[in-house]
């Protein structure tokens, strides 16, 4: 596993999200379709890989009749399940937003927690009753009303990192008691923030050796350009040391989200750019140093609405091959699968026939059995839907359907789930009641 970076000359910084031009050249990085420094290479492969990608067409108008009676009737033949109105209440918009983040886990006792935007800033509730009560057991006073938060748990700590009401990035450790289902905030570091730029949406993964890795997209403020900026802390993010801060939004749209992954052989960032989804790794050779190197995935289309490239989800196996649900922006749910083994990505592949996947978010559960939460729009009725993998992710059946009776009309059907639940999935979803106060509806599928 990853013991440190083998960058030439990397940068120790107290402003790990620093401009371009403030670091790169300290760095001896070059990113260009072919350039190479110091080892690091950025590969552009774009007109190597259109003919895997499978480009996807826009799904022939004539055939949603019969897709939309497809959805009802794979729904009809399975478990339907009624959420369980919570008392997560007085959230904005996205108070769960957004999806390539996690906001909600399991711990070892069973008991469930999600994190959420309400009431102005970041709240951790719990439950110990599968979900019939919730207690807020902890709040990050860093936050604001317009924060988003990504956390990980490892050895019994939650490690969330989230925006500040500045602009900023913060990150927090919290420790879990399991004797009264409580939680508290060890510590915080609040990242300095380069003043041309707002951070937003970041990402966090903690390594096996303890290495703290952050990914976040910078927007010039001037410009209003995006960019994915990568760091690493070996010391509970009091120093950093950049990894890479120019993946530049190409298309120009502001749509650009990165989520930082742990690998055998270091980092790695599914991210988005645009209309794609495109991987990078960066890995550590003894022979040729670090490397960088980049794959496009996937190109969307554009009937969905994803203005900041955050729709898709990640979760990676015991054998360290990675898992991700996203959809094709015309309609379809898709999932795709890095092979640990041989090192490449599987072709694309959409599991749904119907009108879905404004929102997924994908987990593993304790047996190894892969399941995909995703909303489902089928001749205007509205629900939420699970399909499950019990092969590795070779094949798929809807498992579940999911209904709520609070309101009518929910609003935006986003949805969240823990990546790493045990035996059965719990199930977020977001409505908003005519107040316009958002709440969460929770979902228990075995």
């Amino acid at each position: 596993m990853l013991d440190t970076f083998d960058i030439v000359a990397p940068l120790e910084l107290q402003d790990p999200f620093a401009p371009l031009e403030q670091a790169g050249d300290a760095m001896g990085l070059i990113l260009s379709n072919a350039g190479t420094a110091s080892g690091l290479k950025f590969l552009d492969q774009d007109g190597l890989i259109a003919d895997r990608l499978g480009l996807f067409a826009s799904p022939d108008p004539s055939s949603n009749e019969s897709a939309q009676e497809e959805a009802l009737a794979a729904s009809d033949s399975v478990d339907v399940i009624t959420g369980i109105p919570t008392t997560i209440t007085n959230g904005n918009e996205g108070m769960i937003s957004s999806r390539f983040q996690d906001h909600s886990w399991v711990t070892d006792d069973g008991a469930v927690h999600i994190m959420a935007n309400t009431n102005g800033q970041l709240s951790l509730y719990s439950s110990d009753d599968s979900g019939q009560t919730w207690d807020e057991t902890a709040t990050l006073t860093n936050s604001s009303g317009s924060s988003r938060a990504d956390g990980v748990i490892i050895d019994g700590l939650l490690h969330e990192v989230y925006t500040t009401g500045t602009g900023g990035v913060a990150l927090s450790i919290l420790s879990y008691s399991e004797d009264d289902v409580s939680w508290t905030v060890e510590s915080t570091e609040v990242f300095p923030k380069p003043a041309s730029f707002r951070l937003e949406r970041p990402s966090i993964t903690v390594t096996d050796d303890g290495i703290i890795a952050v990914a976040c997209t910078a927007i010039d403020q001037a410009t209003g350009q995006a960019s994915l900026r990568v760091a690493y802390s070996e010391d509970q993010g009091q120093t950093w040391t950049i990894v890479d801060q120019g993946i530049e939004n190409t298309k120009g749209d502001g749509r650009m989200s990165g989520d930082i992954v742990s690998t055998d052989d270091g980092l790695g960032l599914l991210y988005s750019n645009g209309n794609t989804l495109n991987w990078i790794e960066y890995s550590e050779e003894a022979a040729a140093g670090s490397r960088l190197v980049t794959e496009r995935l996937l190109v969307k289309g554009d009937t969905q609405n994803d203005p900041n490239g955050t729709h898709f989800s990640s979760a990676i196996d015991e054998n360290g091959n990675i898992h991700v649900a996203t959809n094709n922006g015309e309609q379809r749910v898709v999932y795709l699968r890095y092979n640990n083994l041989t090192d490449e990505w599987d072709d694309p592949v959409e599991i749904t026939t119907y009108r879905s996947g404004n929102y997924m978010q994908i987990s593993i559960l304790d047996d190894g059995s892969i399941k995909i939460a995703y909303d489902v729009n089928a001749g205007g009725e509205k629900f939420l839907e699970v399909s499950e993998s019990v092969d590795g992710g070779d094949s798929w059946a809807v498992d579940a359907r999911l209904t709520q009776d609070l309101v009518a009309n929910p609003g935006n059907p986003r949805l969240e789930t823990p990546a790493y639940p045990q035996d059965s999935l719990p199930v977020f979803q977001q409505v908003e009641p005519t107040n316009g106060s958002n709440s969460l509806v929770y979902f228990q599928v075995s």
